[in-house]
């Protein structure tokens, strides 16, 4: 079985986690709040095409002239009622003035913001790494993650699912569905603070 649930981590400075995780076919960006039980306090779905969308967002906000910048991206659901879409979540890419780059994502009433980093720090052992650097790596590694992981992680995650040929075995439940924890247990990518430099 493929270990999906997080394939993609960061934390922020309020003890908030976001991963980036696959199931049955469909990958989400799930927010655990430090003391959220149950339920994560937002879940975002990130089809492929939507995936590329932030992607080439994120790549042009980190080629742009000005110092700073925000990119929202709007998600919608169809309201039944109303026969109307109406605003469900947002993600909004930030470039700050020092070129540190976030991600801020909104549903459920309640929002987070994430700064964007490396999950290893590196260099040509010439120079510290800036945070500068390191968020620009963060930036081309999530780049990656979205136009090249998320695919495969989503046909990853059908392998044993109920009525998939691309295995046996009974379905799977939604990790999310009744869960008794925030599952912040292994947070070793992208977590670490600035204490180190």
């Amino acid at each position: 079985m493929f270990e999906l649930n997080g394939y993609y981590r960061l934390k922020n400075a309020n003890g908030d986690s976001l991963a980036l995780s696959a199931f049955n076919g469909n990958s989400s960006f799930v927010v655990w709040k430090k003391d959220s039980k149950g339920r994560p306090a937002i879940k975002i779905k990130v089809s492929t095409i939507f995936a590329r969308e932030i992607a080439k967002k994120l790549k042009g906000l980190a080629e742009g002239a000005s110092a700073e910048g925000r990119v929202p991206l709007v998600i919608q659901k169809y309201n039944p009622d109303t026969k109307h879409f109406d605003v469900d979540s947002s993600i909004c890419l930030v470039r700050d003035d020092k070129n540190v780059y976030s991600i801020e994502l909104s549903g459920n009433g309640t929002g987070a913001k994430f700064e964007i980093r490396a999950s290893q720090v590196f260099s040509d052992g010439s120079n510290p790494v800036s945070k500068e650097i390191r968020s620009m790596q963060g930036v081309r590694e999530l780049i990656d993650v979205l136009t090249v992981q998320l695919p495969q992680a989503n046909l990853l995650s059908t392998y044993g699912a109920k009525g998939s040929s691309a295995g046996n075995g009974g379905g799977k439940q939604d990790p999310f569905a009744n869960k008794t924890s925030s599952g912040n247990t292994d947070m070793s990518s992208s977590t670490d603070d600035d204490s180190l430099f």
